[in-house]
């Protein structure tokens, strides 16, 4: 029972952090390929933990985790298509 709320917390978690990292990177010398790596794997890392957290039948933070590192992927895709246009 208690494994549902860690790994929740952990999905969550990684969505506040992908958001530190995302503020703490920008400007115009950022390194786009390292923002892109890091963020997907977040990202992915996240709806990892949330999908478990569904498992564990803990449906608030299936449907939170899977929200928030969704918006992460859907950033670190435009980044990766931001990259590919500007040729980095």
């Amino acid at each position: 029972m208690k494994n549902g709320h860690i790994l929740g917390f952990l999905s969550i978690l990684t969505v506040v952090i992908s958001f530190i990292f995302f503020l703490v990177q920008r400007g115009p010398n950022a390194n786009l390929s390292l923002g892109i790596t890091v963020l997907s794997s977040l990202g992915i890392l996240g709806l990892i933990f949330a999908i478990l957290a569904g498992i564990a039948r803990k449906w608030v933070w299936l449907a939170v985790g899977v929200l928030g590192n969704g918006v992460v992927l859907v950033i670190a895709y435009l980044l990766w298509i931001a990259a590919g246009i500007g040729g980095v």
